[in-house]
């Protein structure tokens, strides 16, 4: 379970900065939940965490492996941080099978065929979708496709799971369903999550700490419990009860 610590961390272009100072500490195996409105910064943050895209200042740790270091000029490319990250749109291959996507993700890994069939087994199980192992993505339903996405990125046992958005173009009915498969993988598994939404819903129950941005900036942060009990402002009030 590896810890998660930003410091500092500044991304922008020019003078149009999306993040100032952010800072964040997340224990190994918490998932923290990330707030905002749309173009607050929330999925800069995400890649900048992924290493998708390269902050201005600061420093992001991962682990005991330092990432990223504005001042010692330290990047770790995005194949090497053993960091997973689950889009809003999927990015879902549509010539692959289920199956097939949890395949193709652990092959870079070289792993045994044994322990490769192994993961498969264990993602598909976890969650419910052995019987649908070999359909096709567009014979999939909208909460399947979600599953297959959260499997893919899972099955590659990452020691960080980054999530965009990634309920917010189901009905409530299947968003109910996929926050208790997101339920099932953090108690099973463990693994530090990033969750960046825009709704408070989706993460009650499951994020440990929360983290409100506006404009780029940390409004407030700390446990669930300390935001939701005292929010620091209006904004803050809103986006988490409102």
């Amino acid at each position: 379970m590896a810890e998660l610590k930003i410091e500092g961390i500044s991304a922008g272009y020019g003078s149009d900065l999306a993040l100032k100072d952010i800072r964040l500490d997340i224990g190994g195996g918490q998932m923290l939940g990330v707030l905002g409105p749309s173009g607050c910064g929330k999925t800069t943050l995400l890649r900048c965490i992924a290493g998708l895209e390269i902050p201005r200042q600061g420093t992001i740790k991962i682990g005991d492996d330092t990432v990223f270091d504005a001042g010692s000029k330290t990047f770790m490319p995005p194949q090497d941080r053993n960091v997973a990250m689950v889009f809003q749109d999927l990015a879902l291959w549509p010539h692959m099978s289920v199956a097939g996507h949890l395949e193709f993700v652990l092959g870079p890994k070289k792993l045994p065929k044994k322990e490769r069939e192994k993961r498969v087994g264990e993602a598909l199980a976890l969650l419910c979708m052995v019987e649908l192992a070999e359909r096709f993505p567009h014979e999939l339903s909208g909460g399947e496709r979600q599953r297959l996405a959260i499997m893919r990125a899972i099955v590659q046992r990452p020691r960080l799971l980054l999530l965009d958005e990634p309920l917010s173009n189901l009905d409530p009915i299947l968003r109910a369903d996929i926050t208790e498969q997101f339920r099932a993988v953090k108690e099973s598994l463990g693994i530090t999550t990033v969750y960046v939404t825009h709704d408070m819903g989706h993460i009650r129950g499951l994020a440990e700490k929360i983290a409100v941005i506006k404009d780029g900036t940390i409004v407030q942060k700390g446990t669930t419990d300390e935001v939701m009990d005292a929010p620091a402002n209006d904004f803050v009030s809103k986006i988490t009860c409102g």
